[in-house]
């Protein structure tokens, strides 16, 4: 996962940068902290190893408590898992 400023897209917007200058501050590799169906549930539909599909679905960021959530599709049978990171502020 790849993470931006947010103020650098704002200069992409409007105009002052073009899109592919933006360059990311941090990077979070996923795999290490993820499941990886260990049930195996539905190889048929999602595959395996480095070319499987649905490694993670949806995001969000609670605001309030600096949380990061990340679905994790498949990681316990055919159900998925809730990946919490707690956001530094500071960086």
């Amino acid at each position: 996962m790849l993470f931006y400023a947010p103020a650098d897209w704002g200069r992409v917007a409007s105009g002052e940068i073009v899109p592919w200058q933006p360059q990311p501050y941090a990077v979070l590799d996923l795999d290490e902290h993820l499941l990886f169906n260990p049930d195996g549930a539905e190889t048929e539909m999602i595959g395996s190893g480095d070319q499987r599909r649905y490694r993670v679905g949806e995001m969000a960021y609670d605001r309030s408590n600096d949380l990061l959530d990340i679905l994790e599709l498949f990681a316990h049978g055919a159900q998925p898992v809730v990946h919490v990171w707690q956001i530094n502020g500071d960086a």
